[in-house]
């Protein structure tokens, strides 16, 4: 049927924009992207829109435009009150206070992580909870308090270690090596 080849086109459009975000190549991640918002908009289906709109928001923080991904965000929060994706949501709550750091707005990004954090709490979703205590350390450092920035970072590690993240690991031993040195001159 023709609902069956949409949802197809998605899903194979979905594995593609992730290749191309590995691979860095951002104009064919874009155009897959666009064309991933029209057939979501096709099939009328929040979920998928709201999918679509957290990979805009990983797209845009990586472009960067960090307006954009807040205007990204919180179309997905606002999606997401009509069909609730915890997935979805958290993955937003990864990039979003990012973005918000990015452009200076430190208390507004501390607000938005706890905010996540405590939703990956509540979805039971230690990784998701990592990432975001991650970023929850960056934003602690802009606001010179060391001290909490680094008992965010060592948390995101514990949680990193104990589901075998690799990728949150290496991330957040980077972040805690250049807090260590370049924040508390711990060279050690």
């Amino acid at each position: 049927t023709l609902r069956d080849d949409v949802s197809a086109q998605f899903g194979l459009l979905l594995e593609r924009v992730e290749l191309f975000n590995r691979l860095g190549q951002r104009v064919p991640q874009l155009q897959d992207l666009e064309a991933l918002e029209k057939l979501a908009q096709q099939m009328g289906d929040p979920r998928h829109q709201a999918k679509v709109q957290m990979l805009f928001a990983h797209y845009y923080l990586s472009a960067p435009d960090y307006p954009a991904v807040v205007k990204c965000s919180e179309r997905v929060v606002a999606l997401n009150r009509m069909v609730e994706d915890a997935e979805v949501l958290l993955d937003t709550y990864r990039v979003w206070p990012l973005a918000l750091l990015r452009q200076g707005k430190l208390a507004a990004a501390m607000s938005v992580a706890q905010e996540g954090r405590e939703l990956a709490q509540l979805h039971g979703d230690p990784v998701k909870e990592g990432y975001i205590l991650n970023a929850m350390g960056l934003i602690a450092i802009e606001q010179k308090d060391p001290a909490i920035a680094h008992g965010y970072l060592e948390q995101s590690l514990a949680l990193a270690r104990e589901a075998k993240d690799r990728r949150l690991e290496s991330m957040t031993l980077g972040n805690l090596g250049n807090s260590a040195g370049y924040i508390r001159q711990d060279y050690a």
